[in-house]
């Protein structure tokens, strides 16, 4: 399962560089366009919420997902620390 996170946030390091895929739908509602699907990410009481597949099946793990990830990369936490889309993973 952690490598599936770890997958996550290379494909999350791919999609902060290419910001045109976010559209902001409301400051609490995103679009995002994947390779496969566009997916909606909004915003609630607890932090961002995903319609992918990914984060619905690893939610009460993970808390996030590839395109929420790099969502926060790219416009900035609201909910808590960002992460570095530069940093390596080792």
């Amino acid at each position: 399962m952690l490598s599936d996170h770890i997958a996550q946030i290379a494909k999350a390091q791919i999609y902060a560089s290419e910001p045109q895929r976010f559209k902001m739908i409301t400051q609490d509602s995103f679009v995002m366009t994947g390779h496969h699907h566009d997916h909606t990410i909004r915003r609630n009481g607890c932090g961002w919420k995903c319609s992918c597949a990914y984060f619905r099946s690893t939610e009460p793990i993970y808390h996030a997902c590839a395109h929420i990830i790099a969502l926060e990369w790219i416009f900035g936490s609201q909910t808590g620390v960002v992460a570095d889309p530069t940093a390596t993973l080792e």
